[in-house]
């Protein structure tokens, strides 16, 4: 992302001087190629040999006139990146200017070198205050759509250099051969990239020494910019790119396939050098070596649309060089495992010291790939199993740890991938998988596996993520794709997966007391995948509770009669680290309040879907309560102790909740803000255990719970009547100035810490505006809503939850 200093210093207009210096050379080598005719044609020389050369003289003269057309096609995108990128930056520029010059805002702006627009300054005023976020968010839009547009230009100038060049390479090759080729014949690309993957691979001589000057040669021809950032858009937006040039996609698929493993390895080691020793270009070229791989392997980009409308030559796990698919797929693991090979490839001295370490190597490269760069639905579930089968020979080496993490993070970007193989399932027209795959055979080994040695900050590998920020769709916008149906439905099939991979019958126990780490769980060993997989699952919190309305696609607990046992073993998991128990618990607890929200929305609209609302409130308090005893009793605590630990957790989440609400005035608050609360705490190095955590948030009144739902309610009344807190109700009398802010419901800690007994005579005062009005609050209470949805307590005592939840 380049500064703002360096897109002030950026000089274009060296981009047409270098056009005109092509120009001028190719002008003097078209006079020099003029000469070649004009020479022969004053040779005293007749008959038909003469005419047979002539013949050839003129041929060559053409294709030297070929030549000189693709270079000054260089030259002319070389001028339209100059006169676009000016445009481009002038226009962001502008924009910045702009902002520090609005003479609407009431205080000064400022773009600092990110591009953030920011307030120099602070006012009081409340309708000032609000002016200065309206303007700051104004030209932030502005500027955020002109940046974005000139990476883009960017983009593509770059993307139509490398093009041409690769074209003239081409054709010089066919000119300085002597081979006779139409105006637009580039089939020899394929040719050149076997010349180049053969000067790789026989660069290192017998005794392992390598010539670095045919490296960097060859490095000089990788063709680079392989995707424009308006493809890698319509990649990540989970569409297809029908206009990869020709010419790179066979460049890359004969270079690979000549250079074999060795001469990959080789190259790509000697650009990390370079990188490693503040080589910018090497870098760059690094990143092409790995984006080709994937481009290669990716089934959604081809060089064109056939007339059925299909994509042709498009990518394919078998684009890639059998060396590289034996390194990436041969699985060898012991009886039960995922494996495919009794043995390591048997290519020259190949033995397993040599195969990891070739593996090693060859996923560093993979990691490099550029952020957008997605593999192919078959490559990405070969990496991750893989890295599965990896885990499985070494526990305790941090660098085949390291082997690993870029496998999966770098399988992991196809969500198809990571899909399938957690569910099991392919659709129609994808690539099958084994007829005996086992999901369980490959994540288990993956979510059991201690990743704390190859980050120094102990995390683990991105590999769910996306399911929560894909489960609901949102329309795209300027800069970001958004989330399209098919991705949120891919987002809820992955969901699905993942939860009975870890709650069903048979696989619970296995992540709440895993054999391979001391009988730890899952919590324990891996803090940070299961903090990943909380936030993955909070979005589906409508799903798991069966709420009257449902934005995320699929039950992702299943519809059979065990759905109260797998969520309470969920809620079990999740509260299995500490963080990730502040997390969910919240986001239960602000959930509920949302609820309530509905609730008094709805009600004289719809008894129905009120009633829907507080039965999802009530199973999700139910699954947060037995989930967290569970957890308890799974680690020996006895009952009395496990009750004291489910109420201090509960209370803590009420005390976020109290911050969440008091955030969200106004408008009914979103899951989104539990998670973000609840992580900026535990960012800020927080522990979330009694003690140290702000003793604020222990201070909690009993009935603050019944409180934050009332407060809830009677925002959800609000919505449908603009001046519902200024017109009491018949039987309840006005509110306290002091709760009311412009006629609207103050924040709920305001409210709180506006008196001493403040959180008694709110729920008091809450309470009677909610009879006057008919809502009937009773209905929503927990003990309540329980009996209605006949929630079986699993978590009577230890005894219990060993026979119904850890092995029912």
């Amino acid at each position: 992302m380049p500064s703002r200093s360096q897109v002030d210093a950026w000089n274009t207009a060296k981009l047409s001087e270098w056009a005109t210096a092509i120009d001028t050379n190719v002008a003097a080598y078209e006079a020099k190629l003029g000469t070649i005719t004009g020479q022969f044609a004053n040779a005293q020389w007749t008959g038909k040999a003469k005419d047979a050369a002539a013949d050839r003289f003129t041929e060559e003269d053409t294709q030297g006139r070929y030549l000189s057309i693709e270079i000054r096609d260089i030259a002319a995108a070389l001028r339209a990146a100059d006169t676009r990128l000016a445009n481009e930056r002038r226009i962001l520029l502008g924009r910045v200017a702009d902002a520090e010059h609005d003479a609407e805002s009431p205080i000064r702006l400022k773009v600092d070198e990110k591009w953030a627009v920011s307030a120099d300054g602070t006012v009081s005023d409340d309708e000032a205050r609000q002016k200065v976020v309206e303007r700051l968010n104004h030209h932030q839009g502005l500027i955020n759509t002109a940046y974005y547009s000139m990476m883009t230009a960017a983009s593509e100038a770059a993307t139509a250099i490398s093009t041409a060049a690769q074209e003239v390479r081409v054709r010089g090759d066919q000119f300085g051969s002597g081979v006779d080729a139409t105006d637009d014949d580039f089939s020899r690309s394929g040719l050149l990239g076997e010349e180049d993957g053969k000067r790789v691979r026989d660069a290192g001589d017998k005794y392992g020494k390598i010539d670095n000057a045919i490296l960097d040669e060859v490095a000089s021809h990788l063709p680079v910019g392989v995707l424009t950032d308006e493809q890698l858009t319509a990649l990540a937006a989970g569409g297809e790119v029908s206009t990869l040039p020709a010419s790179v996609q066979d460049y890359y698929r004969e270079f690979y396939k000549a250079a074999g493993t060795d001469g990959v390895i080789a190259l790509s080691e000697r650009l990390k050098e370079q990188e490693l020793a503040g080589n910018v270009t090497a870098a760059g070229r690094r990143d092409s070596l790995a984006n080709g791989l994937m481009v290669l392997s990716n089934e959604k980009i081809g060089t064109g649309r056939n007339p059925d409308g299909s994509l042709q030559s498009p990518g394919s796990y078998q684009n890639l060089p059998k060396e590289i698919r034996d390194v990436i797929s041969t699985r060898v693991t012991g009886p039960g495992g995922d494996g495919n090979a009794l043995g390591y490839p048997q290519v020259s001295d190949w033995n397993k010291a040599v195969f990891l370490a070739d593996s090693a190597k060859l996923s560093d490269l993979i990691g490099e790939a550029n952020p957008g760069y997605t593999p192919g639905t078959e490559f990405g579930r070969e990496m991750i199993r893989q890295a599965s089968t990896l885990g499985q020979l070494d526990p305790d080496n941090p660098a085949l740890e390291s082997t690993m993490r870029d496998y999966v993070e770098a399988g992991a970007r196809n969500h198809t991938s990571m899909t399938q193989l957690l569910t099991g399932h392919t659709e129609p027209g994808e690539v099958p998988l084994d007829k005996d795959y086992d999901p369980n055979k490959v994540m288990k080994p993956l979510l059991q596996y201690d990743w704390s040695d190859s980050k120094p900050d102990g995390s683990a590998p991105e590999m769910f993520s996306w399911i929560g920020k894909d489960a609901i769709p949102v329309p795209g916008t300027d800069g970001n794709p958004g989330v399209t149906v098919d991705e949120s439905k891919l987002a809820g099939r992955a969901a699905q997966g993942l939860t009975e991979l870890m709650t069903g019958k048979g696989n619970f126990e296995s992540y709440m007391n895993i054999g391979s780490q001391d009988d730890k769980s899952l919590g324990q060993v891996n803090p940070g995948l299961t903090q990943q997989i909380t936030k993955s699952m909070v979005p589906y919190l409508d799903s798991i509770a069966k709420a009257p309305e449902i934005p995320t696609s699929g039950d992702i607990l299943g519809r059979g009669d065990n759905r109260d046992l797998k969520a309470i073993r969920l809620s079990a998991l999740l509260n299995s680290d500490p963080d990730s128990g502040v997390i969910w618990n919240t986001a239960l607890n602000d959930k509920t309040n949302q609820y309530a929200a509905q609730f008094g929305y709805l009600d004289d609209k719809s008894e129905n879907r009120q009633i829907g609302y507080a039965d999802a409130a009530a199973r999700l308090l139910g699954y947060q309560d037995q989930g967290i005893k569970a957890e308890a009793y799974d680690r020996g605590l006895s009952d009395t102790e496990a009750k004291k630990e489910a109420a201090e957790k509960k209370t803590l989440a009420l005390g976020i909740g109290t911050s969440i609400l008091s955030e969200s005035v106004g408008r009914v608050p979103g899951a989104g803000a539990a998670v973000d609360i609840a992580s900026q705490l535990i960012e800020q190095g927080i522990e979330p255990e009694k003690g140290k955590l702000p003793e604020a948030y222990y201070r909690v009144d009993p009935d603050t719970a019944a409180s934050q739902r009332y407060y809830s309610m009677l925002q959800g009344l609000a919505r449908s009547d603009p001046d519902f807190f200024t017109n009491p109700p018949s039987g309840a009398g006005p509110l306290p100035a002091a709760w009311l802010h412009d006629g609207k419901l103050a924040s709920f800690q305001e409210i709180l810490d506006s008196g001493p007994r403040s959180a008694d005579e709110f729920s008091w005062a809450s309470r009677k505006w909610l009879d006057a009005t008919g809502v009937n609050y009773v209905n929503f209470t927990n003990e309540q809503a329980q009996k209605n949805i006949h929630l079986d307590d699993y978590t009577i005592d230890p005894g219990e939850y060993e026979d119904k939840v850890l092995r029912g």
